[in-house]
């Protein structure tokens, strides 16, 4: 569930083009395109595998969701995507499955450890002062 958490995020923020632009009405492709996916993969998927099925259903739906408005928004702005922008998710999904599939409470905090060293060390240097010096006005 947090995977298709982070999916709706990112696609709740895109939706923000949208406003910008005054053309929320372009939003409702998007949305009638993700409830026919939801309730189709809802219909097959949920008797045959239970909560899993509404899991993937829901990272399916507002992965879907995410692409359309992905597409849709090059006619308002350019997003790129850079290639050390996937090496945080990489990295978070790997322990994500492994934190999922480990049942010993030391492994998992090993596992958690591990992963937010590497998140430290693949985060941009830039980005990293601008936290600091936030984090730092707060104190």
């Amino acid at each position: 569930m947090g995977v298709s958490t982070m999916l709706f995020a990112i696609a709740a923020f895109l939706d923000m083009g949208y406003q910008c632009a005054r053309d929320t009405a372009r939003t409702l492709p998007a949305i009638i395109l993700a409830s026919i996916v939801n309730v189709v993969m809802n219909y097959f998927m949920v008797q045959k595998f239970g909560i899993y099925g509404v899991i993937t259903t829901s990272i399916v739906t507002y992965g879907v969701l995410l692409a359309y408005r992905l597409h849709d928004m090059r006619r308002y702005f350019k997003l790129k995507l850079y290639r050390l922008t996937w090496i945080p998710i990489f990295i978070t999904v790997i322990s994500s499955i492994a934190f999922h599939i480990c049942n010993i409470w030391w492994q998992d905090i090993i596992y958690v450890t591990i992963m937010l060293s590497l998140l430290i060390i693949a985060i941009p240097k830039k980005l990293l002062n601008k936290i600091s010096q936030k984090l730092h006005h707060f104190t």
